[in-house]
């Protein structure tokens, strides 16, 4: 029997079983975070999810994340991964103009021999108008992928994807009271997973990674399964890092938590495992 104190680890043979055999439940940023991929890859990832559609199951809560942010998300790596203000900026020739300026005084360190300094403002000249081709092209290719991105919204193969799979049933208000109620004793005492959302959430939305704990525990017991989990989420309150209390070995940095492993193995009899995307 597992306990606390049993490393976080896990056999082949128990992997390649639960691969094979095991319920599919994704996170919300694990859901998400398929939006930073381009269309090709979005393409491949919906197939996967189509042929596994029958091993895949959504807890509730994920859903209603996943439906709450979703469009937000779609249009995220237009401001984070296509912000050309750095290409822009040229700042190669323009710290090259810096230190000419520099270099050319004659009365204090640094500078450089004025033939050496004719040859760099020289190589300068043939570099200004290559750099700004290059920024051309950049600029056209950015504008092209978020134009790429924008078209999403015309049909949204992740969106439509996810709408066609198995979801769980939400608690109800009963239920969520006693989750809240057991989740501020937890969180009090840094008792995964959710207690870092603390730091920034309020009311019942911080126990939103509780809540989805408690839907996967109670899913496994319902149908006898283990559980492939995946979750980008690599918080403390999910996974082992260096602020995390029970002692571990540098080893183990980046697997699941062991409160969690042991949680749900004495709740389910069954075997989780925690991948990202």
């Amino acid at each position: 029997m597992r306990t606390i104190y049993t490393p976080s680890s896990i056999s082949q043979e128990q992997e390649n079983d639960l691969l094979s055999n095991g319920l599919i439940v994704f996170d919300t940023c694990g859901l998400l975070d398929f939006y930073y991929l381009t269309h090709e890859y979005q393409k491949i990832i919906v197939d996967i999810i189509d042929h596994l559609k029958e091993q895949i199951w959504i807890p509730a809560q994920v859903k209603y994340e996943f439906d709450k942010n979703y469009l937000k998300a779609r249009l995220k790596p237009k401001s984070e991964k296509y912000n050309d203000k750095t290409i822009q900026k040229n700042s190669i020739v323009n710290d090259l103009k810096y230190y000419i300026r520099l270099w050319d005084r004659k009365y204090d360190y640094p500078y450089i021999s004025e033939e050496k300094l004719q040859v760099v403002k020289s190589l300068l000249k043939s570099i200004e108008p290559i750099m700004q081709k290059i920024k051309s092209v950049i600029a056209m290719e950015y504008q092209a992928r978020k134009h790429e991105i924008d078209e999403i919204e015309n049909y949204d193969i992740i969106k439509h994807s996810i709408d066609s799979l198995n979801i769980g049933t939400p608690f109800n208000y009963k239920e969520l009271k006693d989750i809240v109620a057991e989740g501020f004793y937890r969180y009090s005492n840094q008792i995964p997973p959710g207690y870092k959302d603390a730091e920034t959430k309020q009311g019942i939305p911080q126990y939103g990674d509780l809540i989805i704990w408690k839907e996967i525990l109670r899913k496994a017991k319902e149908v006898g399964k283990d559980v492939v989990f995946i979750s980008n989420d690599l918080k403390a309150d999910w996974r082992i890092v260096d602020e995390t209390a029970i002692n571990t070995d540098a080893i183990e940095k980046g697997k699941p938590r062991r409160e969690l492993l042991t949680e749900f193995e004495e709740e389910t009899g069954r075997l989780i495992w925690f991948y990202t995307t």
